[in-house]
């Protein structure tokens, strides 16, 4: 991709938005910080970093770029491990749908208590977009045999180019399962039943603000994330991230002894 269509994919996810992202996660960590007691749950590694996912054998999908951010936002954000990437699916052959340009964006936590995950819901608005639809679904995964929950919002914003609309899809992978919304995140984190936690933002947008490319429709991009998600999720949850069901089974025989 060139240096202008590159410009392009990266649109919306400037250093203005992901500053806006990061100054509101920050405030999110600084409270759960402020409120943490010896009651805290154990942390849990990942079984390899996000930067050593295979990206072969994905289909119609290629990687094509690292979407870099910046020191300060990465400090900000506060995860264990993230990844920000940037994939062509090479079966939209025209250069200017925004269907061809999909960008991952993951990040991963672990430990602590009652930490607030932070999300696109509020992430949006610090960017100057309006939610117009908001809706908490459940998408196929035949690869991983689930019917997955998952959040799909849409906003607008009107500029001196007419009115964006994109739409990102977004769930967690807390404790060993998917949840749509952060009240689930928070009710798996704090359940005292569970001697460890972590939860895992997946979150997947198309295209990006710019007059040239722009969004494409919710429609269109629902039925988008579900193919290209039911290609990542299975390496993102078999090779990445932890098994719960054996650290929780570790966690009882421990108890029992």
């Amino acid at each position: 991709m060139g240096n202008n269509n590159r410009a392009r994919a990266h649109g919306l996810f400037g250093i203005p938005f992901l500053l806006a992202c990061a100054m509101l996660l920050g405030a999110h960590f600084l409270v759960g910080k402020q409120f943490a007691h010896p009651g805290e749950k154990k942390m849990l590694e990942l079984r390899k970093p996000f930067g050593q996912m295979n990206k072969d054998d994905l289909g119609n999908y290629r990687f094509k770029t690292n979407l870099n951010i910046s020191p300060e936002v990465e400090d900000a954000l506060g995860a264990k491990d993230y990844l920000s990437w940037l994939f062509v699916d090479s079966s939209v052959k025209d250069t200017q749908d925004p269907l061809r340009y999909i960008r991952l964006f993951v990040t991963y936590y672990s430990g602590g208590r009652d930490l607030v995950p932070h999300t696109p819901d509020e992430c949006f608005l610090g960017a100057g977009y309006q939610a117009i639809e908001k809706e908490n679904m459940t998408m196929p995964l035949p690869s991983l045999g689930i019917d997955m929950p998952i959040r799909v919002l849409t906003f607008q914003k009107s500029d001196v180019y007419g009115r964006d609309k994109p739409t990102v899809l977004y769930n967690f992978h807390c404790n060993g399962e998917f949840t749509e919304t952060r009240n689930g995140v928070r009710s798996r984190i704090n359940s005292p039943l569970n001697e460890y936690a972590y939860f895992c933002k997946i979150e997947v947008s198309f295209g990006g603000s710019s007059r040239d490319i722009g969004s494409p429709g919710r429609a269109e991009s629902i039925q988008a994330a579900q193919k290209f998600l039911d290609a990542v999720l299975p390496r993102l949850v078999n090779d990445h991230l932890p098994d719960w069901e054996a650290a929780t089974s570790e966690s009882k025989t421990a108890a029992d002894k």
